[in-house]
This record gives C-alpha cells, sequence and structure tokens, in this order.
C-alpha cells in the first residue's frame, strides 16, 4: 500500500503522462475495474477512486507479469483501439 504523498506522487504522474514512471506502476480504477499503463491517452480517473499497482523488478527484469497481478486484483486490461 501507498502513503498518501506517494499517491499523490503517482497521481501526478498519471495526469502529467510522465514516462519516467512508465514501467514503475500500473494504474487501476476501482469503478470500470480496468487497469492501464500510465501514459495510456484515456481520460484520467479522478484521484479518489484510483489505485496504483506497483511494479516489481529484479536485477532490472521485470519480476512480475503485468496481466496476472491485475487479475488477482480482479481487474480487467484495457485494450487500446
Amino acid at each position: 500500500m501507498f502513503n498518501k504523498l506517494q499517491r499523490q506522487e503517482y497521481y501526478q504522474a498519471l495526469i502529467n503522462k510522465d514516462d519516467r514512471y512508465e514501467n514503475i506502476f500500473f494504474v487501476a480504477v476501482k469503478i470500470t475495474r480496468v487497469f492501464c499503463r500510465l501514459t495510456c491517452p484515456a481520460r484520467k480517473p479522478k484521484f479518489e477512486i484510483v489505485n496504483f499497482i506497483k511494479l516489481l523488478r529484479k536485477l532490472g527484469i521485470l519480476h512480475i507479469d503485468l496481466v496476472s497481478v491485475a487479475s488477482s486484483f480482479t481487474y480487467l486490461a484495457k485494450l487500446q483501439v
């Protein structure tokens, strides 16, 4: 779980589509149960309805599968059209 300061930092990165945070976390929307990359072009959700799920890295390699983690939280991947 993230503290409020971290959540605010990540939310600001989401709003700004700050690609420096890409592959550090992804965004999950509580109401729609959809998760997406930070730089997704979709309209940005309100702070209150967002979860941030941090990606774990080990030796510079992505350590966990994005889809399996999000699925365990019952979120669905947003399909880019």
